[in-house]
């Protein structure tokens, strides 16, 4: 693993990152897409952060993507929410802009509209799980809420994996991703 620190932020790209990507480049030959909508996904993040003064603690490059760590500091939940939110509206709406420009949808609002789906998921690593679970817990005890949210990430993993082996849209990184969240949505 290689470690930067950043005016405070820990910058990792974990060995695997680097390996999904080049599986990648060796089986469809461009990641410019994918490498594209996951840097303006996070770059949502960081955006509704600093609205909501926060910063973030680490941002760590593995091979299931981009993993972005806040600070510890506790926030409102609508802060939280807006933050979590922040990542999937920035994909849906380049989605869109992509539809809107080329009259069609290419390759790159196709790849953000994915994004923002399965980073949607209430999968307890993504920011659907953590939106489902902040919902939740206003009405449910924290550990009620957590094990609800482990189930339907489970559930939605398979379901979105047998969406993507319907559409023949199944990729190493894909599969890879959908994998590290079914294990942790088992193990969390």
């Amino acid at each position: 693993m290689i470690e930067v620190v950043y005016r405070g932020i820990r910058i990792q790209l974990c060995f695997s990152f680097f390996a999904v990507a080049a599986a990648s480049v060796l089986i469809s030959g461009d990641i410019s897409p994918a490498l594209a909508a996951c840097l303006l996904h996070e770059s949502g993040h960081i955006a509704a952060m600093l609205l909501c003064r926060a910063k973030p603690r680490r941002i760590v490059f593995y091979g299931a993507g981009i993993m972005l760590i806040p600070c510890r500091e506790l926030l409102p939940a609508r802060h939280e929410l807006m933050i979590l939110s922040a990542g999937c509206a920035v994909n849906l709406l380049l989605f869109l802009t992509d539809a809107l420009i080329y009259g069609h949808i290419g390759v790159f609002g196709l790849t953000n509209l994915l994004l923002g789906i399965f980073n949607m998921l209430p999968c307890p690593a993504l920011d659907g799980g953590r939106i489902s679970e902040l919902l939740l817990e206003q009405r449910l005890d924290p550990r009620t809420a957590h094990s609800i949210c482990r189930a339907a990430g489970i559930l939605s993993c398979l379901v979105f994996t047998g969406i993507l082996i319907f559409f023949r849209a199944v990729s190493i990184t894909a599969l890879t991703a959908l994998v590290l969240m079914m294990i942790s949505s088992l193990m969390f």
